[in-house]
């Protein structure tokens, strides 16, 4: 296991307009970060719209609870910093 050494880098994306998995809200915003060297995962990305994302900017990434205890996702987001510039 490997500890997050943020920020990671938004290497691209797409928003969906399909619901392809249950309880996928659509339209959302899936990108791809590199986790660790030659580790890269599609991740969801908590955006309004992806007109706000461009590639290279730094995400972190955030638990968001679900209804139940035991549910939850992570979902990225820009810095705070990042999104204020």
């Amino acid at each position: 296991m490997q500890d997050y050494e943020g920020p990671l880098r938004l290497l691209n994306f797409v928003t969906v307009h399909a619901a392809l998995t249950p309880g996928l809200p659509v339209p959302t915003v899936i990108g791809e970060v590199a986790l660790a060297p030659d580790l890269v995962e599609e991740v969801l990305i908590d955006v309004g719209s992806e007109d706000e994302l461009r590639l290279g900017m730094a995400l972190e990434p955030v638990w968001q609870p679900g209804k139940a205890q035991s549910d939850g996702t992570w979902v990225f987001r820009a810095p705070a910093a990042e999104v204020a510039s």
